[in-house]
């Protein structure tokens, strides 16, 4: 009678132990319909869908194929080898170490050499080639929005832009130029997160060819802009160190490695500020109003 007894009990511990997984199971499944339906969740998935990871490597490397040989085109009015101008000015200011700022000038040659070994036509060739990186940028906002392209017409958009860049790591740096190290990383992000701001919120309405509202793209500046005072933080922290070590271990190459990185962190910002925007937005319009539209005017 007593083995009987026992056998009843084991079905019932066993049916209890599968309830209690299925419970589980059934809560896991609440909580990721929960999370994905929240603002994160919904970044998070369509980071996926629009390759945001992908996109921000490949302007990265537009960025290293087309932007740095630009630089060094313009060595000869800005000249990185050395320890005056302009562009020596903003190594400093982007709070590089001197034994960091000696190993990215490294890479430049002198300014001699740049003067003999390039000519006007070449120099104009690959300034204007670094085109392609503001244009990838630009597609991928386009897409982003769920816009059509408009070929020729938005042309000169993307070419405006690269310059505004520069004019921006001048203005920021600047500002940061009072002290330096963390406090000045943390005052450059105070001082120049309006320009920041402003900037971030003008190039989206620039390379969506003023098709988007201002204040459909607030979210977006905002988030944006937030991301690069922080990664200019970061930087402080990380780059001078990265650079200094890599350069010890791997010579050029390995500057040129962290470089690589810190443009790839750069775009992933600049595309995901505006996707996290894009879909602050979304979720702003009303539920019951899908044909909502975002265009200006």
């Amino acid at each position: 009678m007593v083995e009987p007894a026992r056998a009843s009990k084991r079905p019932s511990r066993l049916d209890a132990g599968k309830e209690r997984v299925t419970a589980g199971k059934a809560r896991a499944e609440r909580l990721r319909v929960r999370a994905e339906a929240t603002t994160a969740g919904q970044v998070q998935r369509r980071v996926g869908e629009l390759e945001i990871i992908n996109q921000g490597t490949i302007l990265s490397a537009l960025a290293m194929v087309l932007v740095v040989p630009a630089l060094v085109s313009l060595v000869a009015v800005m000249p990185v080898g050395s320890n005056h101008g302009l562009a020596a000015s903003w190594l400093h200011h982007l709070s590089l170490s001197p034994a960091a700022q000696a190993d990215v000038r490294s890479l430049f040659r002198s300014n001699q050499t740049v003067h003999t070994g390039t000519t006007a036509f070449s120099a104009f060739f690959t300034i204007v080639s670094a085109y392609a990186w503001p244009a990838a940028l630009q597609r991928v906002y386009v897409r982003m929005w769920g816009l059509s392209t408009r070929g020729l017409r938005d042309l000169w958009r993307p070419i405006l832009w690269l310059p505004s860049l520069f004019v921006l790591i001048a203005a920021v740096a600047a500002s940061g130029s009072i002290t330096s190290g963390v406090r000045g990383a943390l005052l450059t992000g105070v001082v120049g997160f309006p320009l920041v701001l402003a900037w971030t919120w003008w190039t989206q309405h620039l390379l969506l060819s003023g098709r988007v509202s201002w204040r459909a793209l607030r979210a977006g500046a905002v988030a944006t802009a937030i991301g690069l005072i922080g990664f200019s933080v970061f930087n402080t922290l990380y780059l001078s160190g990265a650079i200094v070590y890599n350069s010890g271990r791997y010579g050029p190459l390995g500057v040129v490695f962290v470089l690589m990185t810190w443009l790839t962190a750069f775009s992933l910002v600049m595309l995901g500020g505006a996707l996290v925007g894009h879909t602050v937005w979304l979720r702003a319009q009303p539920a019951d109003d899908g044909a909502t539209s975002p265009t200006a005017g």
